[in-house]
């Protein structure tokens, strides 16, 4: 079953679904819906089918079949619903016939009592013309002084404090969710689709979990990660102290 499929997977990456529903932007109902197979609580065929195809891709899984197997439990369940009888139209003819000569009869009675009036424009005044008188130059003012000499022993400082930064550059070869924490607290959620790339600067450093590491390439300060797992497996790195990189399968024992 879809359903059974989705959340077995989503289980074994260790992902809440309310962070993926926060993530994804789709209601949390919806996707315990499509996990549950509760095709009544399911929104219409169109939307059903487009959250199934973004949940799949986002778990790592080909989302085709698990969509023609859930658009095969709806028809089994829902079946052919009967089109609904339209209402029958009220004929207003009665209502409109009276009101016709009423409206007339306004008409008239305000052309009557308004006659119109013909309005002349105002001629412009033969002075908006003039140019604005221009302020005289202070003669106190001092002009051709020469500009001070900067100094440039300032700058002896500015290269120690780019080498504290590090750049994590993160690119999708397929559609991959990741979750980068720097060091100073902020924690970022994001879904990459395929060609898509994401870069982020730290003073100190990076957290970084990637859902797909072997759909993913890392760069930190421009130099490449290389090889970092296969497709679908979780991983956590820490940087820019590569030799920390753990899957998800120890950092949950």
């Amino acid at each position: 079953m879809t359903g059974e499929l989705l959340r077995k997977r989503r289980e074994e990456l260790g992902l809440d679904l309310r962070e993926i529903s926060h993530t994804l932007r789709i209601r949390h109902e919806y996707l315990k819906a499509i996990e549950d197979n509760d095709i009544k609580k399911l929104p219409p065929e169109v939307y059903t089918k487009g959250y199934v195809r973004t949940y799949g891709r986002f778990l790592g899984l080909d989302p085709e079949p698990l969509v023609e197997e859930l658009l095969t439990q709806i028809t089994l369940v829902r079946g052919i619903q009967p089109e609904p009888c339209s209402p029958k139209k009220t004929i207003l003819f009665p209502k409109t016939f009276f009101l016709v000569p009423v409206l007339i009869a306004l008409v008239i009675i305000l052309f009557v009592a308004f006659p119109r009036t013909k309005i002349s424009r105002p001629e412009r005044s033969g002075v908006a013309g003039v140019p604005a008188p221009v302020a005289p130059q202070n003669e106190n003012t001092v002009t051709g002084m020469p500009a001070p000499l900067i100094s440039h022993n300032e700058d002896t400082t500015s290269p120690s404090t780019e080498e504290e930064k590090y750049t994590v550059r993160v690119t999708a070869k397929d559609t991959a969710w990741l979750r980068i924490t720097m060091d100073e607290g902020k924690t970022e959620e994001v879904l990459l689709q395929p060609g898509e790339s994401k870069e982020w600067t730290s003073q100190r450093g990076f957290d970084l979990k990637l859902g797909n590491a072997g759909g993913t390439s890392v760069t930190l300060n421009g130099k490449d990660m290389g090889i970092l797992g296969e497709k679908g497996q979780v991983i956590r790195l820490r940087l820019p102290a590569a030799e920390s990189r753990q899957p998800l399968s120890e950092e949950i024992r």
